[in-house]
C-alpha cells in the first residue's frame, strides 16, 4: 500500500521538509491540515538573506524573498471580491474574499516563523500610512535583523518602524526619502531617542536634508555615517572633528564619516576654523583640501580631514602617508 507524506514517520518528514524551499513548504501546509500542523509545529529553517516589503501603489503590496540561491516575489493586489497573488513566472492566484493585505500578513507571519536566525537584511518602502498602521499591529514581537533599509514619505513613519525591530541585533542602518531628489525632513529628534538609533554602528541617510538645528553629537556613537545636511555651519565640523579625536570607541581607528550638505555659505569661515590645507588635484581634475590633527596619545594615526565640492569626509589614516608639506595640527 503506497503511504502518503502524512503518514510519513516524523523523523523522515522533517529530513523532507529540510530539503524544502519556501514554495515547497507553502504547498506542503496546504495539502492537509496534518501537514499544515507539522510544518507549523517544526518551523523548519529557511535560509533567508533578504526580506522586502514595498507598497508602491495603493491597494498592493509586494513581498520579495531572496534565498542563496533564488529570488521570490509576491504582488498581493487588491481586485473585486478577493485578493489576487502573482509571482514571477506563475499564473495569477485568486483568493476569494480574502483582503489583499490580510493575504500578505498571512504568508509573511509563515515567513517570520521560518526565521530561526537573525535576518541579514530586512528592507521596508513605505508610501502608504495605512501599511505602518497595519504592520504595527501584527507584529507583536520585534524582528532581529542586522542590517535594516527604511524608505519613507515622512519622519513618523519611520519613527512607527523602528520600534519593530529588536535594537540588540541592529548593526547597520539606512534612512531614506521615497523620490529621487532629496527632500527635507524635520522631526528627527524622537528617531534619535530610540534604541534602534543608539545602539546602530553604521548609518546612512539618503535623499533626507537634516536640519542644520540637529547636533551632530547624535552622530557620535557611529563607527561609519554618511549624512546630508540642507545646510553645515562651523560648528558642525569642529565637532566632528572633536568627537573623533576624542573617541573612546576601541575600534575608533575605523571610524568615517561624510558630511555632504545642499548649502555651505562661507567656505572662508572653515578654512579660518581649521587652518591652512593641503590643496590637491587628482586625475580627474577633482580639487581638494585637506587638514591633518594629532591624535591624543596615539602616534601612529593622524586625523584627515578633506573637502570635496560638497562634502567633508573624516578618517583616520596612518602617519607615515601624510603628504610632504602637510602640516600636522595639535
Amino acid at each position: 500500500m503506497p503511504i502518503s507524506l502524512a503518514g510519513l514517520p516524523e523523523l523522515v518528514l522533517t529530513e523532507v521538509v529540510k530539503h524544502c524551499g519556501f514554495c515547497e513548504i507553502q504547498i506542503l501546509r496546504k495539502t492537509c491540515w496534518t501537514l499544515r500542523n507539522f510544518v507549523d509545529d517544526t518551523a523548519p529553517h529557511l535560509d533567508l538573506q533578504v526580506i522586502e516589503i514595498s507598497d508602491p501603489t495603493p491597494d498592493l503590496i509586494t513581498l520579495s524573498l531572496e534565498f542563496p540561491e533564488e529570488r521570490i516575489v509576491l504582488e498581493y493586489k487588491k481586485v473585486e471580491n478577493g485578493c489576487e497573488v502573482l509571482r514571477e513566472g506563475s499564473r495569477p492566484k485568486f483568493l476569494k474574499n480574502m483582503e489583499y493585505f490580510d493575504g500578505f500578513l498571512t504568508d509573511f507571519r509563515v515567513v517570520l516563523s521560518h526565521c530561526n536566525s537573525i535576518l541579514p537584511h530586512f528592507w521596508i518602502y513605505l508610501s502608504e500610512e495605512s501599511t505602518v498602521e497595519k504592520l504595527h499591529q501584527f507584529l507583536v514581537f520585534p524582528i532581529p535583523v542586522k542590517n535594516l533599509v527604511i524608505k519613507a514619505a515622512r519622519p513618523s513613519q519611520i519613527l512607527a518602524i523602528l520600534p519593530l525591530i529588536s535594537p540588540d541585533s541592529l548593526k547597520s542602518l539606512e534612512l531614506a526619502g521615497l523620490g529621487k531628489r532629496s527632500v527635507f525632513m524635520d522631526g528627527f529628534s524622537e528617531i534619535m531617542e530610540l534604541e534602534q538609533w543608539k545602539k546602530a554602528k553604521n548609518l546612512e541617510i539618503k535623499l533626507v536634508e537634516m536640519d542644520d538645528r540637529v547636533k551632530i553629537e547624535n552622530f557620535a556613537h557611529f563607527r561609519l555615517a554618511k549624512v546630508l545636511y540642507q545646510r553645515v555651519e562651523v560648528e558642525h565640523v569642529m565637532g566632528l572633528k572633536e568627537i573623533f579625536l576624542h573617541s573612546h570607541d576601541p575600534k575608533k581607528h575605523k571610524k568615517y564619516f561624510q558630511l555632504h550638505w545642499i548649502t555651505l555659505r562661507n567656505y572662508q569661515e572653515f578654512f579660518d576654523a581649521l587652518g591652512l590645507g593641503l590643496s590637491t588635484t587628482d586625475e580627474f581634475n577633482i580639487h581638494r583640501f585637506r587638514w591633518y590633527f594629532r591624535i591624543p596619545d596615539d602616534s601612529e594615526k593622524v586625523l584627515q580631514i578633506t573637502l570635496f565640492t560638497r562634502m567633508f569626509e573624516f578618517k583616520f589614516v596612518d602617519k607615515l602617508k601624510v603628504p610632504n608639506g602637510a602640516v600636522i595640527y595639535d
